[in-house]
């Protein structure tokens, strides 16, 4: 929408706004986004910085558990503005969401491409056999960033295929890949 005002806002000043009044989590996150493009223009960002991190964290607390892509996405923007910070977060609050998710397969694929891939470092450093569990529900192009996990996997892989319980993903990339 257009909004006509009497004297010139600056674009921080514009998302900022914007940030305030967003009703949710998933918003706010896009919002955060945009201001992360700009934040290497602005002269002085740590206070918005704090701003845009203190609210993000504040809305993440009011969602839902089950809400796990919006959790996660907002999780990562968060660490994104904690490392431009001068004195970065040091708990990782994406370790902690992937932890409670009951749905691996199913949250990963809701995510974005960048926060996928995100979330697969962070699976594969900190859990590495949960990425493993899920082998058979994961789709396709996930299985091709977690190649490097699959090879301690044979013997499970093999008795999918012997028993023709393998999933159609877990068979194209097998095809693929072997």
């Amino acid at each position: 929408p257009i909004v006509l005002r009497s004297a010139p806002v600056s674009q921080q000043d514009d998302l900022l706004e914007s940030f305030r009044v967003a009703p949710s989590l998933g918003q706010r996150t896009d919002v955060a986004r945009q201001f992360l493009k700009l934040v290497d223009d602005i002269a002085d960002p740590d206070l918005l910085l704090q701003e845009f991190q203190d609210g993000l964290l504040d809305s993440l607390k009011k969602t839902k558990l089950d809400r796990y892509a919006d959790r996660l996405e907002a999780a990562f923007v968060i660490e994104d503005l904690g490392t431009r910070q001068k004195t970065p977060a040091t708990a990782s609050l994406v370790t902690e969401i992937l932890a409670g998710v009951r749905n691996l397969p199913a949250a990963l694929d809701d995510l974005s491409a960048a926060s996928q891939k995100r979330a697969l470092v962070a699976l594969k450093s900190s859990d590495p056999q949960r990425l493993i569990k899920f082998v058979n529900n994961l789709p396709a192009k996930i299985l091709e960033d977690i190649t490097d996990l699959l090879p301690s996997t044979v013997d499970r892989l093999s008795q999918l295929v012997q028993n023709q319980a393998a999933s159609p993903d877990l068979l194209v990339w097998l095809c693929r890949n072997v």
